[in-house]
């Protein structure tokens, strides 16, 4: 009998190995897709590994960065400027 594989429903059930698209990384912080762009595009994110045009992939530590962004701003009021 072959073990059902199970489908990881919380992101502490997810495999940090494994890189993330940006559909995953946007549910995982909670950010939307066209911030993370934005973020991308004013610095503050480095860009992702590209392997196609219109496919990238990107690390877990986008996940820490995204929320540090986050916390800047909501709880410590700064611009995006400063950070």
């Amino acid at each position: 009998m072959i073990p059902q594989q199970t489908i990881p429903t919380h992101p502490a059930e997810m495999d940090d190995s494994k890189p993330l698209k940006m559909k995953e990384l946007s549910e995982l912080t909670e950010v939307s897709s066209g911030t993370i762009r934005y973020y991308i595009k004013q610095g503050l994110l480095p860009e992702p590994y590209k392997p196609h045009k219109n496919m990238a992939y990107y690390d877990h530590s986008y996940v820490e960065k995204i929320k540090l962004i986050k916390d800047l701003q909501e709880n410590h009021y700064l611009p995006l400027l400063p950070i």
